[in-house]
C-alpha cells in the first residue's frame, strides 16, 4: 500500500468493492468534528477538522476486514480518521457517500489518516501560571509520564492550539487527558519532567513531548483485529484440509478383509 506523509500523519488509499447489495462496508464511525467539539470542552474553535473518525471494524463482517486481512500493511483500525471519501470532502458529505446503495455506488475509495502517536509543542518563553493547564503526577506502576487534566481558555498551550487551528493541523493540539513523556531534557522520570514545568521562567521555552491518550487502546484494539483476522483464517485453512482429508478417504478404494 503506498503511503504519503503530511506534517506527521500517515495518509494512504483505501478501495473498497461491493459485488452484490447485502454486502456491507463493515465499520462504525463518528463525527470528527462533534468528537473534536467534545475534547475541547466550552473552549473558542476557529475552526473544526472535517471528517470520519472510525470507531469500529467489524472483523470478518465487511469489506473493510477483508481489506485488512488482504493489506497489513494498509490496515485500518480505530482513531484513524477519514478525510474523504471519492470526491466528498466534508463530514455530512461523506456520511451521504456512504449510505448510497448498491446500484449508485457499488465502489467506494477511502482516503484514511493516521495522526502521529507523540508530537512535540514548544511553548513560548513564559512563567509558570501562564501556560495555562494543569497536569497530575502518575499512580502505582504507571508508565513515567506525566497526565494533562484542566486547561485553561489563556495561555501559552491555548495560544499553541489555537494557532495549529487556524492552520487545519488539529492533529498537533493538545487536549486534556494527553501525557506528557518529556519536558525539555528530562524524560523517564515523572518528578523530574514535574520540577522541569515548575521552574519554567521568562525567557525560557518549553518543549513537550505529547502522547495521545487514545495510544493505548488504538494498539489493544488493532491487536485484537489481528489476532481475530489470523485466528479467521487459520480456522478457514484447517476446514479446508479437513474437508480435503475426508474426500481423499472416501474416494480411496476399500481393501477386502483376507
Amino acid at each position: 500500500v503506498k503511503k504519503r506523509d503530511w506534517e506527521g500523519c500517515v495518509c494512504w488509499e483505501v478501495r473498497l468493492a461491493k459485488k452484490h447489495a447485502k454486502q456491507r462496508f463493515g465499520f462504525s464511525h463518528a463525527n470528527d468534528a462533534a468528537q473534536f467539539r467534545l475534547q475541547r470542552k466550552e473552549m473558542e474553535n476557529p475552526a473544526v477538522p472535517e471528517g470520519l473518525n472510525v470507531r469500529r471494524v467489524v472483523v470478518g463482517g465487511g469489506l473493510l476486514s477483508a481489506w485488512n486481512a488482504r493489506h497489513p500493511d494498509g490496515l485500518v483500525g480505530p482513531s484513524d480518521r477519514v478525510y474523504r471519501v471519492n470526491e466528498a470532502r466534508t463530514t455530512k458529505e461523506m456520511q451521504d457517500e456512504l449510505k448510497k446503495g448498491f446500484e449508485e455506488m457499488p465502489n467506494v475509495k477511502l482516503y484514511v489518516m493516521r495522526y502521529p502517536e507523540r508530537f512535540l509543542v514548544t511553548l513560548d518563553s513564559v512563567g509558570l501560571e501562564a501556560l495555562g493547564f494543569e497536569h497530575s503526577m502518575p499512580f502505582g506502576s504507571e508508565r513515567p509520564q506525566l497526565r494533562i487534566l484542566n486547561m485553561g481558555p489563556a495561555g501559552a498551550l491555548e495560544a499553541w492550539n489555537q494557532q495549529k487551528m487556524a492552520q487545519g493541523l488539529f492533529q498537533h493540539v493538545v487536549t486534556a487527558g494527553m501525557r506528557i513523556e518529556a519536558v525539555n531534557e528530562a524524560e523517564g522520570d515523572a518528578s523530574a519532567m514535574a520540577a522541569e514545568v515548575a521552574r519554567v521562567a521568562p525567557g525560557t521555552p518549553l518543549v513537550l513531548r505529547i502522547r495521545r491518550a487514545e495510544v493505548a487502546r488504538m494498539a489493544w484494539e488493532k491487536l485484537r483485529m489481528r489476532a481475530e483476522t489470523i485466528a479467521r483464517f487459520k480456522m478457514a485453512g484447517l476446514v479446508r484440509r479437513s474437508a480435503s482429508a475426508l474426500a481423499e478417504a472416501e474416494e480411496a478404494p476399500n481393501e477386502a478383509a483376507p
